[in-house]
């Protein structure tokens, strides 16, 4: 968990760092903004850290089956809170920006946040795989998953920035992609069959009793990093 909070800091700073090259206008868009990814990738954390609590109660007592239940359930809950949220966050966008005073640098803040807001689906996802995997005790698949975001990232901040010339937005972009091939690589661990759990949705329905197991613990995490990564926002106004 410390080194899934560590990746998304480090994604932070490697897009800060690559973005100061375009000088303090650009610099300054983005240290504005980033709260925002914070909040996402902190709902995909919050979930995963839900997901894992109570997988591995159920691994605990020997129930495999609910275990595997549990899977499909928190990565269909996940992919729907995140389609319900990138339209509410590019909504918030512009009302953020005007509450930090970052009104000078607006074009510069969403063409970074663009590409992340809709891109919400595989960075929430990224969190909830990753604590599926802790669930069962493979750590170091979920780390890999992580460092492979980070590397990928650090990679294509340069590329997309300065190669392509997309400048801003190529930061944005290079985290969401990077992010996403994480996913992937968690995806074709579950397809092969290389970890414990299964993931499957063949005759799949929601689970209220399931969804509310995940929550118990998920919702408290979220809100607690939202709530942090919200104070960061109002602190940038000051």
């Amino acid at each position: 968990l410390i080194i899934s909070f560590l990746m998304v800091q480090v994604n932070s700073f490697a897009d800060s760092s690559w973005c100061s090259m375009l000088g303090l206008d650009a610099s300054s868009a983005v240290s504005a903004i980033s709260p925002m990814y914070w909040i996402i990738a902190g709902i995909g954390t919050g979930i995963g850290v839900g997901a894992s609590t109570s997988i591995a109660r159920c691994l605990g007592r020997g129930d495999k089956v609910r275990a595997d239940a549990l899977v499909a359930q928190t990565v269909a809950i996940s992919a729907v809170a995140s389609i319900a949220l990138t339209p509410l966050l590019l909504l918030l966008q512009d009302p953020a920006i005007s509450m930090m005073g970052a009104d000078d640098v607006a074009d510069l803040c969403r063409a970074y946040i663009d590409p992340i807001v809709i891109c919400t689906l595989p960075i929430v996802i990224s969190g909830v795989i990753a604590g599926i995997l802790r669930s069962e005790g493979a750590a170091k698949r979920s780390t890999a998953m992580l460092l492979v975001a980070a590397i990928l990232n650090i990679s294509l901040d340069p590329v997309f920035m300065f190669v392509l010339d997309m400048g801003v937005a190529g930061a944005g972009w290079a985290t969401s992609i990077s992010t996403a091939a994480s996913v992937l690589l968690g995806l074709w661990w579950f397809a092969k069959g290389s970890v414990y759990l299964r993931m499957s949705f063949k005759g799949f329905r929601f689970d209220l009793g399931m969804i509310r197991d995940v929550m118990f613990v998920g919702i408290p995490k979220s809100a607690e990093t939202v709530l942090i990564s919200a104070m960061s926002m109002i602190q940038i106004v000051f």
